[in-house]
């Protein structure tokens, strides 16, 4: 069985970045769980966030 799949229009594209999908968001006093973080894309996702105030 597949299903059909569709762009969500977020205007984000495979070139964009994890600062890219936060810019202008504050996540001060948020928490955060992020799994992986030793290394590839939670270590980046773990970068992003620190300093967007999680």
């Amino acid at each position: 069985m597949s299903s059909m799949q569709r762009p969500i229009n977020s205007g984000f594209t495979a070139a964009s970045t994890t600062s890219d999908v936060i810019a202008g968001i504050s996540l001060v006093g948020k928490v955060a769980i992020v799994t992986g973080g030793y290394s590839r894309l939670g270590l980046d996702t773990a970068r992003t966030l620190a300093p967007a105030g999680c």
